[in-house]
């Protein structure tokens, strides 16, 4: 019987000691996003958790935790001699210029994202100097509302493989919560744990029209007599080739119910390798679409009628109009061209390559996905043009009575 209980007893013992091991801590369950790293960190004794074992995954880590964390990481042995308990974290942190640009007036008050990269960006000594910057930049979807105080750093962190963010979305402002420290201090002692993104997939993608944008466009492409609203556009970054042959990324503004074929289009522009020269919003322009024609932008959004009696697709996000200089509007009757630097490319017949023609991929790309080519018409010639004109009927469009004006929205976000 003696025997038995103590058999028992034995692989109680051994049950409980494997239980202990599996446990990193009792609020992290083994499939969290954070286990591996936790494991990782507690092994090393760089953390440690509450006087239960806990570590609170979802809490916000403070200045003084995560530089205490940091400095475990990098090597120091607590000593305890300082009356302040994060004091010779700080200390060490200091002297390695760790905290290089950084302002901080309380140490138990929560770290942000940003501040996060700045350190991160110190201790890896990574450069400033990035190659294929606005390749990357457009990876990270909130990078335009990104501080400019952060934007080096958060960049560098992110081709770096260090922050990658939530589906690509950093936050810069937003406190980082103790769990993702695991992953980010792992990241900074194990450079085999970074994985640098550069996916051009990522790149294409779209999103609501970001508060610095809406900044930027109103009293420009958009205003509160506006036909549309920003909630009815969209903000879509795209991957294109350039006519120097390298990669580039650009955003366009365009309506929220054409910004999936615009994605796809592009998507198929770029594998065949279709030579865009730039894309920039016309704001970049101050909304002047002769200036934005003439140095050849690709462009959507525009409130810009045609006449004072005719409404143009561009007012609602439903044109696009793609290497223009090139590519120009022409009158034959009257001879106008738009731009008028563009005169020179009226006649067709020119073996010219920025040409946009009948049955190349650029024009057959768009009419797959229903959209009118401007080269089609007659008496008026469009190259450049593409409208999708089967959305609604833009005539007969009315703004909802109680929709927010511009200006209301952008006070609101």
């Amino acid at each position: 019987m003696k025997k038995i209980s103590f058999m028992l007893l034995l692989i109680f013992v051994f049950l409980s000691s494997n239980s202990l091991n599996a446990a990193v801590f009792p609020d992290i369950k083994e499939n969290h996003f954070s286990y591996k790293y936790a494991k990782i960190l507690k092994e090393k004794n760089i953390i440690v958790g509450d006087e239960k074992g806990n570590f609170n995954p979802d809490k916000n880590i403070t200045y003084a935790e995560f530089i205490k964390a940091l400095a475990i990481s990098k090597g120091i042995e607590p000593k305890k001699q300082s009356k302040i308990w994060y004091g010779e974290f700080v200390d060490f942190a200091e002297q390695n210029n760790f905290l290089s640009g950084l302002k901080i007036t309380d140490y138990n008050k929560p770290i942000n994202r940003g501040e996060v990269s700045l350190i991160i960006k110190n201790v890896l000594d990574l450069n400033s100097e990035i190659p294929d910057r606005e390749l990357y930049s457009a990876q990270i979807k909130d990078f335009i509302d990104t501080k400019e105080i952060y934007k080096d750093s958060i960049l560098s962190c992110f081709i770096n493989g260090v922050m990658i963010g939530d589906k690509n979305i950093i936050r810069s402002e937003s406190n980082i919560k103790r769990s993702e420290t695991f992953v980010v201090l792992c990241k900074i002692i194990n450079p085999e744990e970074r994985k640098p993104p550069l996916d051009i997939e990522q790149i294409f993608y779209s999103q609501a029209v970001p508060k610095n944008i809406m900044t930027k466009m109103f009293g420009k492409t958009i205003n509160d007599n506006s036909l549309v609203n920003f909630s009815d556009l969209r903000l879509i970054s795209v991957c294109y080739y350039g006519y120097d042959s390298k990669i580039h990324a650009g955003q366009i503004v365009m309506h929220k119910s054409v910004e999936n074929d615009i994605i796809e289009i592009f998507k198929i522009l770029y594998k065949n390798k279709f030579p865009i020269e730039k894309i920039k919003l016309a704001d970049d322009y101050n909304a002047n679409d002769e200036l934005s024609m003439s140095d050849n932008n690709t462009s959507g959004f525009n409130d810009r009628p045609i006449s004072s009696s005719s409404r143009s697709y561009h007012q609602f996000g439903l044109a696009i109009d793609i290497n223009p200089l090139y590519n120009p509007y022409y009158i034959k009757s009257s001879g106008v061209v738009l731009p008028a630097a563009g005169k020179s490319y009226i006649d067709r017949n020119q073996d010219i390559k920025e040409y946009i023609k009948s049955g190349d991929i650029c024009v057959e790309t768009f009419k797959k996905y229903g959209w009118e080519w401007g080269g089609d018409w007659s008496g008026i010639k469009d190259y450049q043009h593409f409208e999708k004109t089967n959305v609604f009927n833009i005539n007969k469009y009315k703004k909802p009575a109680n929709a927010l004006k511009p200006s209301q929205e952008i006070n609101k976000n």
